[in-house]
């Protein structure tokens, strides 16, 4: 069930929650020898030391670093990270089209940079965290592509729309580098 708790808890937008519970639930396991995940929280309860379906952590790719099909055998997927207490994070998620490799760096409060590698044949909706702020820039390959809430498209790249948390684009195939800083003023 803890999977469940843990993806409530990302659903929820509760990230540092999330996170939390994880390393209070999963360090001892992460640093006992056998290197698997226990069938009880407590190793001395009889059960199985290898109990891989206990894997709430899963939530790191998903949530975390937000990787998750939009559409069957990744076709299309979406890159919307969750940091939380993160400030960086580096994800490789297998999938059938091939690997998507995400680096995400929370450089300060206010600069954010995220590359994403997407295999061929596929698209990406990409979210790009408004780091609690409205007055940002976002550049994409080093072309400004969102300033002053105003966006710009660049082949293959399209902006999509904004909420209060994320800026999103659709991206092709390819390697994408995201710098996202507050705007000077």
């Amino acid at each position: 069930m803890e999977t469940f708790v843990v993806e409530a808890l990302y659903k929820m937008g509760a990230a540092v929650d999330a996170q939390n519970r994880m390393i209070n639930h999963y360090t001892i396991e992460v640093n006992d020898p056998g290197y698997t995940l226990w069938e009880y929280w407590d190793k001395k309860i009889w059960g199985t030391d290898n109990h891989g379906w206990n894997g709430g952590p899963f939530a790191l790719s998903s949530y975390a670093v937000g990787v998750r099909p939009t559409q069957a055998g990744y076709t299309t997927y979406q890159v919307i990270p969750q940091l939380g207490n993160f400030t960086a994070i580096t994800a490789v998620v297998p999938t059938v089209k091939g690997n998507i490799t995400v680096t995400l760096n929370l450089l300060t409060p206010s600069h954010f940079t995220m590359e994403v590698t997407s295999p061929a044949n596929t698209t990406a909706r990409i979210g790009i965290p408004r780091l609690g702020t409205m007055g940002i820039t976002i550049k994409a390959n080093d072309v400004t592509i969102f300033q002053n809430e105003s966006s710009s498209n660049i082949v293959g790249l399209t902006y999509v729309g904004t909420d209060s948390m994320y800026v999103y684009f659709d991206v092709s195939p390819g390697s994408w580098n995201f710098d996202e800083m507050e705007t000077p003023k």
